[in-house]
């Protein structure tokens, strides 16, 4: 969610001004009916696999994704809305969760799909998914997916229609003042049916939250940070055993106004977030001390919520950065960096790259050769780094974002590049077929981000996995749909 404009209340404001269709029960539900919904599932954008539309128990659109390898496939956790709590053309009720996970631990087994309930004590689930895997357990994997939350407290507090739910401009104005990561446990033969053993909760205040990241570090301890919006601070927090402890604040003196993300294949947790004069920084979790490191700046130059405008007049918004070590080599690990540039006067929006040694200590260039086209339009970017060992060890680095490629029709395609940091230089490898993307018109929501992994990493079946939001398969509508996830996929 990018604060202030609400991804669920513009889709619900804008759809009550079209004839509603159907009905759909407030009443208390099974929140495991229809779970676990196993199913096969085809293409829908040429040349990917879409993953969610139809699959996906009572949600009519899915976009926005965080996702993880598990087993020697991958499970993804995104955006959705939830028919069983609300109808989106007129109102929705306690309990609505906006989030689901759709997994394969293998590609001999079918997709699964589970719906994330809210947690108790939170009465709506507002989604901006963030995914973690734990790999510790003999019996099952568990996944940690985090969502934004509103508390019960808040929603006692909000007017109510005659049947107790609320509209979209009541929920428009409603508190985001908590969070919650819930565990789901996944069985290791990928049949079995999987389960909720616990959500924990961030301890609801009046501040509103934003944004979202997790990380699980070599030392299995799980971190959850979020943006303060009302403080302009970065939150994060140690997760304990039914609980959060807030750690001191990683990035003190300095107004944030971003999402955090943390870099991905780090050993200790590293964390990146915007400032208010758009310039990014990292800064280093000690896990003996809990204290941070003095933040260093990685770039500078980016614009928060910078509108993308295609060559047809569609806008889009979007986090617009990405983070992940470049390690497993013969020599020290570099951190891969890229974000958004702010639109050229030419009216393009383009991609950057950064590359940050650590011998002697953690400094950071930007060579002009990572650097999109000046004549295109880039977004949405995600980097991932695969493995091989052919004789040495070698670390190659990804970078996945859609393009419009110059194109006056305002159609999107995935593209994917190999980062030659050596050089260095963006070499494209892969362009997936064009599809008319369908934001929400007046608010360019498409999904904010998505995530790309490395799937049987460090093997000769390693599959470079991009995620993306798919508006194939029916015509485009003001309210963004349809939107659907669907992946890309690469050999490295």
């Amino acid at each position: 969610m990018l604060q202030g404009q609400n991804r669920l209340s513009v889709r619900l404001i804008l759809a009550a001004l079209v004839p509603a269709i159907g009905a759909s029960a407030c009443g208390p539900v099974d929140e495991e009916s229809g779970e676990d919904v196993s199913e096969t599932v085809g293409a829908v954008v040429a040349g990917m696999t879409n993953v969610t539309n139809n699959r996906v128990p009572n949600s009519t659109f899915q976009s926005e994704t965080a996702t993880v390898p598990i087993g020697t496939g991958f499970a993804t956790a995104y955006n959705t809305d939830d028919s069983a709590h609300g109808k989106v053309s007129d109102h929705y009720c306690r309990q609505y969760s906006e989030q689901s996970i759709t997994f394969r631990l293998s590609s001999a087994l079918q997709w699964r799909t589970k719906r994330v309930p809210t947690a108790p004590g939170m009465a709506l689930f507002n989604g901006d998914p963030a995914l973690v895997i734990d790999n510790h357990f003999a019996q099952n994997y568990r996944l940690y997916v985090s969502s934004l939350a509103v508390s019960d407290t808040v929603w006692n507090t909000l007017g109510k229609r005659a049947d107790g739910c609320i509209d979209p401009t009541t929920r428009e104005k409603a508190t985001v003042d908590s969070a919650c990561v819930t565990a789901v446990d996944i069985p290791r033969d990928g049949v079995s049916a999987s389960s909720l053993p616990f959500s924990t909760c961030l301890p609801a205040g009046t501040d509103v939250l934003d944004g979202g990241d997790l990380d699980l570090s070599a030392a299995n301890n799980l971190y959850a940070a979020y943006w303060n919006y009302t403080r302009k601070r970065i939150d994060v927090y140690q997760a304990r055993l039914f609980n959060f402890a807030r750690l001191p604040t990683p990035f003190p003196n300095k107004t944030m106004v971003g999402h955090p993300i943390f870099v991905r294949s780090s050993d200790t947790p590293y964390l990146i977030a915007p400032d208010s004069g758009g310039r990014f920084w990292v800064a280093a979790l000690n896990e003996t001390t809990l204290t941070w490191s003095a933040p260093v700046q990685v770039a500078s130059g980016f614009v928060w919520q910078d509108e993308i405008r295609l060559r047809n007049g569609a806008s889009f918004r979007q986090i617009g950065y990405s983070a992940q070590w470049i390690s497993g080599f013969a020599g020290s690990p570099v951190l891969l960096f890229v974000y958004q540039l702010p639109r050229s006067a030419s009216g393009f929006t383009q991609l950057q790259g950064v590359l940050c040694s650590t011998v002697p200590t953690l400094g950071c260039q930007t060579p002009p050769g990572l650097r999109t086209s000046a004549f295109e339009n880039a977004l949405l970017p995600a980097v991932a780094v695969a493995h091989k060992f052919t004789g040495v060890p070698l670390a190659l680095p990804y970078l996945s974002y859609w393009t419009d490629r110059g194109s006056m029709a305002g159609t999107l395609a995935l593209r994917m590049d190999f980062v030659d940091w050596t050089i260095p230089a963006f070499v494209t490898k892969l362009t997936g077929s064009a599809q008319t993307p369908c934001p929400v018109v007046g608010f360019g929501y498409w999904g904010d981000y998505d995530h790309m992994i490395v799937q049987e990493d460090n093997t000769a079946n390693a599959l470079l996995v991009r995620t993306g939001t798919d508006s194939t398969g029916a015509a485009c509508t003001a309210t963004g749909d349809p939107q659907h996830v669907s992946i890309l996929t690469m050999a490295p």
